[in-house]
């Protein structure tokens, strides 16, 4: 497994599960709806620094739970998410928000754990995430599940785009399918490092400075 735990090193320099830098580590059934908040955050086209800090934002003001989300007032949510650096998508999110707390408290009895394993394939928990608001779409749903593969039923995305950048300068694509059969825990931890290392290096052609550049099989060829 060397190749695994050089690149599962990596994660010192870029960081590895977003959830567990956000502090969401499954303890409690509430942190699944808090990776979700957090998911619909960062599946906006906006940079992920402002993402975070809004998710961050919200969770000093303790709306990280559907039913803070439902009494707190929207222009309440509008303002804190306008003071975080979301204030392009300030509108839209709040109305997602309300919306999709509102549909977990109906449908899913107020936890999102019952969509989760109430769903008998990848396909149905799909969808049923997307139909929890308007604009929730596949990369809120992949960003969500990638993270939870091994973890819960069906969290079975398609490996990330962004990852398949930085695994096929790396030499690892097929190491990484053939993990989403065999190993997906080990895979959700080298997936969102591949994603780091193209969002930071790989598509910034930031190879000189990037920290996979010794095992990189593409920067040879550029120095």
């Amino acid at each position: 497994m060397k190749i695994e735990e050089n690149i599962l090193q990596l994660e010192v320099y870029v960081g590895g599960l977003y959830r567990e830098e956000l502090g969401i580590f499954l303890i409690d059934r509430g942190d699944y709806f808090k990776w979700f908040l957090a998911s619909v955050l960062f599946g906006a086209r906006i940079p992920e620094n402002c993402a975070k800090r809004a998710y961050l934002g919200l969770r000093e003001e303790g709306i990280t739970n559907h039913e803070a989300i439902l009494k707190t007032d929207y222009d309440e949510i509008v303002g804190i998410l306008d003071q975080n650096a979301y204030a392009r998508y300030d509108f839209k999110t709040a109305d997602k928000m309300k919306e999709m707390a509102t549909n977990i408290m109906e449908d899913y009895d107020g936890d999102i754990l019952n969509l989760i394993t109430g769903s008998d394939s990848y396909e149905e928990l799909s969808n049923r995430l997307k139909a929890l608001a308007k604009g929730i779409g596949d990369i809120t749903v992949n960003i969500y599940l990638r993270e939870f593969r091994g973890v819960v039923p069906n969290a079975d995305p398609p490996i990330s785009e962004l990852a398949l950048i930085a695994a096929k300068n790396l030499k690892i694509a097929g190491r990484l399918r053939t993990l989403r059969v065999k190993n997906p825990v080990l895979l959700a931890r080298i997936e969102a490092i591949c994603v780091r290392l193209a969002k930071y290096y790989c598509k910034k052609e930031k190879c000189s400075i990037c920290p996979a550049r010794d095992i990189c099989h593409y920067y040879p060829s550029i120095k």
